[in-house]
């Protein structure tokens, strides 16, 4: 320890400063750049602890031991102290105190301490006895009451110890906290139990059960905000009522006790004084939380509330119950509320928070039987208070838009009220509006505004949210932030849920190993907890995100899966049962085993359906799209499409959906449909957001840059590209296919076999079966233009009878062509007939196959028929001028001849389409080879065919 003794310090200093930091030992007070604070006692006294020993770690229980030594606390009052004090310290101060993780705390402050002499304080330990004049004393009984009214209460503007976090009805997470004035006045309060750190138990605990009786009451009167010591102390803050709580024996009266409330309010006192026996402890408590409502919301005066109906023995359960519930001890907090309802049926706060319980555990069919019971017995009460215990049934039901109306009125309503927008948040998130529930949450303030539940529970909602529209750093931050703040709590289950949010946000950064290890590290967060079934759930979903498991009968079967569905089923956990499938399903595409793939799909569905769940059902909607478009279903594609029109479906989702549609209308030449679509996408999904994250909207570019290739608008096209190569490994690769093709057609083979190489490196990196197979279809098509027909064949013999056994008719089809244009280029007439017959035979009656028509051409000039050769060309020719395609018309030029079948086709008005599009390089003479014979009339520039595969080219 250094030259700063603790507790008494050192008798010449009256003051220490460290930096712009001055601390007042006789004042026990604060004094920097953001104003003066006062701390209350133990605050204090772990700050001079910190000071005489900095740089040092300090272990909590340590910390516990020295601060609060002899008396029994909770661990959760050192994290509300370490919170309080770094407020007090200051924003520019607050980061001297830092978290070790799961050990304790090390004060690190940025400057040397120094001490300033001037006469000594009589003691560091107690406070200097108020001497206001014009403040009436409390007169309580004595000696009792001052064996449980602490003396450091006789000093109001002295922050408490500890304060209590009232349960709300509007959430998992305890707190009512406000982060927002409201447009009126807002009642502000502090709870302080003045009995806190008194040795005798049974005298405490009336005391401790009006506080939770009158901070529920007070909780659920939404135009009220509950305050914390920290924020009560700041300077220039609104007025605070101080409720301070106090019960004790009455000297000399055996078995008589008292319950008392000093409300003090500025310059206004109010003392409430109940007396009777100790089994009159309901009607006592009832009776004085009664009376402090009326003196703090007198609008409230006429209103009724329900009766508090517990015993003695039941009131201690029910303390030791909320004990473990605000410590987030919900395995202990389960069965200690099981066994209060047994012996305390007719006590509905404990109802109401055990069914809380239940839900932070995800055992939904028990929470969801105790609300039951506790909206048709906890009567009477006020209708605004019903209001969010209706909010918070629909919270937990499948109906998330009925939620999210709610929970939106609450919020609008009581806009000081954090809970009702975190709610409204997430009850928005689960109806598909992302980017609404987005908004909602980085509207509220950081950290410092809310208390640490709600805080977690925000940065939580925001890595989910922003990973949705594409935010991926975002989201990781967010996650980050949510996993150090529950951390450093100590809540192993909030800290469970933090990681994941990590993994999540590493599986849509396409960064499985990341999203692996945080998967296993959430998981041994609930085992920690005692929460087997969330512990369950992330293996499971760890699993079905990691590698494929190939079991023995070639299937892909991941081992927790199953038990967890099961599981999942037995808690009536509906959503998860929903998620769990459709990430099974995501499991068994990547695998490429399509036919478990619908399967698993079909059931998500069934219960989607069963569940009346539109965002569930608009989001499997989207799930089935892309297989729907890949199998050539027309008209499931158009029900699927349909469906999402009116889902109001936001972020990637809609994005997904509607680059989807727009594939869909490139493929059937619909150039201007595509766009459209494209442009409907991004402010469909992300609103205004579109424009300030690029990154969301990325994959988008692809799509669009192969449009304007169609279009010959090379110079924006390459842009696009660029964008889309940023948008992670699988675009990178489309980016990479798309480049080579425009530097072929801008007749630079050096680069366009630059690209060639590129995108086959990239093709192994893509773990998502089906989409390398059509990856390595585009592959092939360009590797055969640019002459290596050998590794286009390669590639095609792999993935065509993959495409074929899985029945995705449309990369079949596109394989077919592919096939044709290499036994053309090989000189295979036979075999490419074969293949552009069935390529014909299987293709979908309104697409756009201009590749296979040029294929058509090549098989007429080989079979010497120039006039047909001639006639499809124009044909072409014609039907590439009347969708725009720029591209598919400079390569029909080089075989058309001027007089064509009427199509009027100049030298000049080639020159022309070249010099506007640049395709300088557009040919078909890579076709040429089967063709040979029949080219003596009209010869064009050849192109040497390669002799090796691509992979050995330099």
């Amino acid at each position: 320890m250094n030259d700063i003794e603790h507790p008494a310090g050192n008798r010449e200093a009256q003051r220490i400063r460290i930096g712009d930091l001055e601390i007042d030992l006789r004042f026990r007070c604060l004094k920097h750049g953001d104003g003066e604070v006062e701390l209350p006692h133990r605050v204090f006294e772990l700050l001079l602890l910190f000071v005489a020993e900095p740089h040092v770690l300090h272990t909590r229980q340590r910390l516990l031991e020295r601060v609060w030594s002899g008396l029994v606390v909770e661990d959760a009052n050192l994290s509300q102290s370490v919170w309080m004090l770094r407020k007090a310290l200051g924003s520019a101060n607050k980061d001297w105190i830092r978290t070790v993780s799961k050990k304790g705390y090390v004060f690190e402050p940025s400057e040397s301490v120094q001490r300033l002499s001037v006469t000594p304080p009589d003691t560091l330990s107690e406070p200097a006895p108020d001497a206001r004049p014009d403040e009436a004393p409390v007169a309580l009984p004595a000696p009792a009451a001052r064996a449980v009214l602490p003396a450091f209460l006789r000093r109001y503007r002295m922050w408490a110890a500890a304060v209590l976090v009232v349960a709300s009805l509007v959430g998992l997470a305890a707190g009512a906290l406000s982060w927002q004035a409201s447009a009126t006045a807002t009642p502000r309060y502090v709870l302080i139990d003045g009995t806190r750190g008194a040795p005798d138990a049974q005298a405490r605990l009336p005391a401790r059960l009006l506080e939770a009786w009158l901070g529920w009451k007070l909780a659920v009167c939404p135009e009220t905000r509950a305050v914390t010591p920290a924020e009560w102390a700041l300077p220039g803050g609104e007025p605070v009522a101080m409720v301070i709580l106090g019960s004790g024996a009455l000297p000399g009266r055996d078995g008589r006790i008292f319950v008392q409330a000093r409300i003090e309010a500025g310059d206004a006192r109010h003392r409430i004084h109940r007396e009777g026996t100790r089994r009159e402890l309901a009607r006592l408590v009832d009776e004085v939380s009664d009376e402090a409502l009326r003196v703090l919301l007198p609008s409230r005066a006429n209103e009724r509330w329900p009766a508090l109906r517990v015993d003695p023995v039941g009131a201690e359960r029910y303390l030791a119950f909320r004990e473990a519930r605000l410590a987030h001890r919900w395995r202990e907090a389960d069965a200690l509320g099981e066994r209060l309802l047994r012996d305390a049926p007719a006590f509905e706060l404990a109802r109401l928070e055990l069914a809380q319980t239940h839900a932070a555990r995800g055992q939904l069919p028990q929470a969801n039987t105790l609300l039951d019971a506790v909206a048709t017995r906890m009567q009477p009460l006020p209708e605004d208070a019903r209001a969010q215990l209706r909010a918070y049934r629909l919270g937990l039901s499948p109906d998330h838009a009925a939620a999210a109306r709610a929970y939106t009125t609450l919020a609008e309503a009581h806009p000081h009220r954090a809970q009702f927008a975190i709610m409204q948040a997430m009850a928005l998130a689960r109806t598909g509006r992302f980017a609404d529930g987005l908004a909602v949450l980085e509207r509220m303030p950081g950290v410092d505004a809310l208390s640490p539940e709600q805080a977690v529970s925000r940065w939580i909602g925001l890595a989910g949210l922003r990973a949705t529209a594409g935010d991926h750093a975002g989201a990781r931050a967010s996650a980050q932030a949510a996993a150090r703040l529950a951390d450093a709590q100590g809540w192993p289950y909030e800290h469970g849920h933090a990681l994941m949010a990590l993994a999540n946000g590493d599986v849509a950064a396409s960064k499985p190993q990341d999203a692996a290890t945080h998967f296993t590290a959430a998981a041994r967060a609930f085992d920690e907890a005692g929460d087997a079934f969330s512990a369950l759930h992330a293996r499971a979903i760890g699993e079905l995100y990691g590698p494929p498991v190939t079991g023995e009968t070639g299937h892909l079967e991941p081992v927790h899966l199953e038990p967890w569905l099961a599981r999942a089923r037995a808690a009536g956990q509906r959503q998860l049962e929903l998620d769990a499938l459709r990430i099974a399903a995501y499991h068994h595409y990547r695998g490429g085993d399509l036919p478990r793939y619908r399967e698993r799909l079909r059931q998500a569905q069934a219960l989607s359906e069963a569940m009346g769940d539109r965002w569930g059902t608009a989001a499997l909607a989207v799930d089935r799209l892309e297989d729907d478009v890949a199998r050539g279903d027309a008209d499931a594609v158009d029900r699927a499409l349909e469906q999402l029109a009116g889902s109001g479906l936001q972020g990637e989702p809609m994005l997904r959906a509607r680059r989807i549609e727009a594939r869909l209308a490139f493929e059937r030449g619909d150039f201007a449909r595509a766009i459209a679509t494209l442009d409907r996408g991004e402010r469909d999904a992300l609103g205004d957001r579109a424009a300030s994250t690029p990154l969301a909207t990325a994959p988008l570019a692809c799509t669009r840059a192969d449009v304007l290739v169609r279009q010959g608008r090379p110079a924006p096209a390459r842009a696009q590209y660029a964008r889309c190569r940023d948008a992670g490994a699988q675009d990178a690769l489309a980016a990479a296919i798309g480049l080579a093709e425009l530097e072929w057609l801008s007749g630079d083979r050096d680069a366009a076999r630059a690209q060639t190489r590129q995108a086959l490196a990239l093709l192994p990196g893509i773990d998502i079966a089906p989409a390398r197979w059509s990856a390595s279809v585009e592959l092939a098509g360009v590797l055969v233009r640019i002459g290596d027909a050998r590794a286009a064949l390669e590639l095609l013999r792999e993935v065509a009878p993959k495409l074929e056994a899985s029945g995705l008719r449309r990369d079949a089809t596109m394989a077919r062509i592919a096939q044709a244009e290499v036994a053309l280029a090989q000189g295979d007439t036979a075999r490419a007939v074969a293949e552009a017959g069935a390529a014909r035979a299987s293709m979908a009656g309104n697409a756009w196959r201009p590749r296979l028509r040029q294929v058509e051409v090549a098989l007429a000039r080989a079979g010497g028929d120039e006039a047909e050769a001639q006639h499809r060309l124009a044909a072409l020719h014609r039907e590439a001028h009347r969708h725009g395609d720029r591209m598919h018309q400079a390569l029909a030029h080089r075989w058309l001849r001027a007089d064509a079948d009427g199509v009027r086709c100049t030298e000049r008005e080639r020159v022309a389409l070249v010099a506007q599009s640049g395709f300088r390089g557009a040919s078909l003479d890579w076709l040429e080879a089967a063709a040979r014979p029949a080219r003596a009339a009209t010869p064009t520039l050849r192109v040497p065919h390669a002799t090796r595969t691509f992979s050995q080219l330099d």
